[in-house]
């Protein structure tokens, strides 16, 4: 008869070696705040009143944490117009988000709703993380 502790060991080492297999195969980008400054990161750039950050500092800090524990694909890409075909053509499996975006152009339209309020509606165009082949 196979016991619980049995079992829990023949599982851990399942996952061992399925995280082995994924550190050497996974490709994982670490995402930070494109440079918003950058003529084709935005279609239409605002005037932000908060101080602008990139995060890529953190960013290298995580994807360099991730390469210590042993995963061999890491990528840093900045969150632009562009991540999606950036994400798509390095074939990333995962994305580590470390970012607010690149803030592009808001629009604010009021629209009346049934109950009678008026509600704004702000419409933002952000970046959509491509699915990894």
């Amino acid at each position: 008869m196979t016991t619980p502790t049995a079992i829990v060991g023949a599982s851990v080492e399942v996952l061992e070696a399925q995280i082995a297999r994924l550190l050497n195969r996974m490709k994982l980008a670490v995402v930070f705040g494109g440079q918003k400054r950058d003529p084709a990161a935005v279609i239409n750039p605002t005037i932000n009143p908060r101080s602008w950050k990139s995060y890529e500092s953190v960013a290298q800090d995580i994807a360099g944490s991730l390469r210590r524990i042993g995963f061999r694909h890491v990528e840093l890409m900045p969150d632009d117009m562009r991540l999606g075909d950036r994400l798509r053509n390095a074939g990333i499996h995962l994305a580590w988000l470390n970012t607010g975006g690149v803030h592009l152009q808001t629009r604010t339209r009021r629209r009346r709703h049934p109950d009678g309020a008026i509600h704004d509606l702000a419409s933002r165009a952000w970046p959509i993380l491509a699915q990894a082949e």
